[in-house]
């Protein structure tokens, strides 16, 4: 199966406030790869991040697009592939600290 590899995002409700996502946004990093960084490096990088709220099914990135970084902070993201005759298959879901 020839496929493009695309991502989804899904979301059932998101933080209401700045604190309440800074929050989130924090337990995330500290449960991810990331926290293996040092702290200021993590901190440059979550402040030139970009916030990206994202309903269920929306694609957020397509086979082809400039690389990206992405940690899931809030709901699930699910990465599939499609065949050419339009099939999709999941490849894997991610989780907050993902």
């Amino acid at each position: 199966m020839e496929g493009t590899r695309t991502a989804r995002a899904s979301r059932r409700g998101v933080p209401r406030t700045r604190d309440e996502y800074r929050a989130m946004l924090d337990a995330a990093s500290a449960r991810s790869a990331l926290a293996r960084m040092p702290a200021p490096a993590l901190r440059q990088l979550i402040e030139r991040g970009t916030r990206l709220d994202a309903k269920a099914r929306t694609i957020i990135y397509r086979e082809g697009d400039a690389p990206m970084v992405v940690l899931v902070v809030h709901g699930t993201l699910r990465v599939y592939a499609t065949a050419e005759d339009g099939r999709e298959f999941t490849l894997f879901w991610a989780h907050p600290g993902d």
